[in-house]
């Protein structure tokens, strides 16, 4: 087999390592290889030159059919009366897996809404996501149901983590890998777009009936969250439509020394818009003990381009893995539930329902049975494992605390609205309707499992891009028995008008 690929000199007899050298010279395999080399180098240098991140591009003027929000996502014929919100966490594949099976729960489930009949899934208006359960929101909103017959297949269930391992390994990435502007992050974004995205931007998901789709990072200059969502791009002075969806599930889930920081050029000054009012107003009222005032302050800081020139995105868990405080700051940020609703044409909901998926894992013991220091990396992971986990357990605690804020703003907004309407004559609307108002906070969690066994195996798999093909049907099916069977969940369905 050998002797079938050398040269027809060597394999008639001559069998020095000259004659072979001379025999390749004289087939000219020397001078292929030579040009090989020189193309190999000559792609590495031409390709450290030019490759380069995807640029957002400045927009000087804002057209109001480009807004992204739950304006946009309102008028998907969903109910005015009824606000949906799914939060998916990081995780990489199990809480892609895990948020899958909530979903997969919430297209079988049935309810009459306004007379008629429609899965919940229809009735979903946002999701907001960080790291692992990108993946699982940006499809849904990209492709809709395709989630259900596509991305087990294409995702789940595909070894991603040793994709992007050989990718690092393959000659054929080096020239890109050579560029300053080109790093892993990149690389995976590549990835992640031949995998599920098809080069798709924030644009594809403008379609009727989807969800608003909020993809969460971390601003690591500001050590604050960073929401793929057109207002936070208005302060850039680009627009969050024409941005890779690849791009922006990257920057959510870029674990930091595993994966680059994404890099957004700051285009503030270079576009003609008014700050929202409440955005000023918060601000302006120097109330430092007041988060409405802390969210102000960091939205603002963008408007300084001298100083941050650039921001540069990681994963979303680093500051909420729970992806809740998105959702959370936007009502802080806006005064209230009530004027948070009003300015989204939602005047007339009655119904806020947030659903959590938390696929947190197991905290790691290990260190506890050692006599010896922790080495430098288990050091580091705790580092930054020990306060996040701590702090999803703080959020979770505050967004109960909230909701129940919500109800009485909505409640006293309502009785208010309904007593101006009837002084415009409306007489049959009775006073005590307007404490017609319920808020529901669902949690899907692992630490609700009762069996022992099961909630021990599922918080002890890896967070990582590869999972057997039975691990993840074992997260799916949790995911989706877990919400059936959460008291919360029944409790939104019984009181359902």
């Amino acid at each position: 087999m050998i002797l079938s690929v050398l040269p027809l000199e060597y394999t008639a007899g001559r069998g020095n390592r000259g004659d072979l050298l001379m025999s390749f010279a004289r087939s000219g395999t020397v001078a292929r290889c030579r040009a090989a080399l020189f193309m190999l180098l000559t792609a590495v240098a031409v390709g450290g030159c030019t490759a380069h991140y995807p640029v957002n591009e400045t927009v000087t003027d804002f057209k109001p059919e480009e807004r992204y929000g739950l304006t946009h996502s309102v008028l998907g014929g969903r109910s005015d009366k009824m606000l949906v919100m799914l939060t998916f966490s990081g995780g990489g594949t199990r809480a892609a897996a895990f948020s899958l099976g909530v979903m997969e729960e919430l297209a079988r489930t049935r309810v009459k809404v306004e007379g008629e009949e429609v899965r919940l899934l229809d009735e979903v208006d946002a999701i907001s996501s960080v790291s692992g359960g990108s993946f699982t929101a940006a499809y849904y909103g990209l492709f809709g149901d395709r989630l259900f017959e596509d991305f087990e297949r294409d995702f789940l269930k595909v070894d991603v983590q040793g994709k992007l391992t050989r990718g690092l390994f393959s000659p054929f990435k080096w020239p890109k890998l050579w560029s300053p502007y080109y790093g892993r992050s990149e690389m995976a974004a590549d990835l992640y777009d031949q995998l599920l995205f098809e080069g798709k931007t924030y644009r594809d998901m403008l379609m009727p009936g989807r969800p608003m789709v909020m993809i969460n990072a971390t601003d690591m200059a500001l050590g604050a969250q960073f929401s793929f969502f057109q207002p936070q791009f208005t302060l850039l002075c680009s627009n969050l439509l024409d941005f890779p969806v690849s791009r922006a599930v990257t920057a959510s889930s870029a674990v930091p020394i595993a994966f680059n920081s994404v890099i957004l050029r700051n285009n503030t000054g270079e576009c003609v818009y008014a700050l929202p009012q409440f955005l000023t107003e918060a601000y302006e009222s120097r109330d430092t003990k007041s988060r409405r005032f802390h969210q102000a302050h960091l939205k603002l800081a963008y408007l300084n381009r001298e100083q941050r020139p650039f921001v540069h995105l990681q994963d979303g868990g680093l500051s909420d893995n729970l992806g809740v405080r998105a959702i959370m700051d936007a009502f802080f940020l806006r005064g209230g539930a009530a004027q948070a609703l009003k300015e989204t044409g939602l005047r007339q909901t009655n119904r806020i329902v947030i659903v959590v998926v938390n696929a947190e894992s197991a905290k790691d013991l290990s260190s506890a049975k050692k006599d010896t220091s922790i080495p430098l990396f288990e050091t580091i992971g705790a580092a930054a494992s020990v306060p996040l986990n701590h702090y999803s357990f703080e959020t979770l605690e505050l967004l109960h605390q909230q909701v129940e804020l919500w109800e009485k703003d909505l409640i006293a907004a309502r009785c208010e609205y309904f007593l101006e309407t009837k002084k415009l004559g409306a007489e049959n609307l009775l006073e005590t309707a307007c404490a017609d108002v319920e808020t529901y906070v669902i949690e899907v969690s692992f630490k609700s499992i009762r069996d022992a066994e099961e909630r021990i195996f599922l918080e002890n798999l890896p967070t990582s891009f590869r999972l057997a093909d039975d691990e993840v049907e074992r997260l799916e099916e949790a995911g989706a028995r877990l919400l059936r069977k959460s008291k919360e969940f029944q409790r939104f369905l019984k009181q359902l008008p």
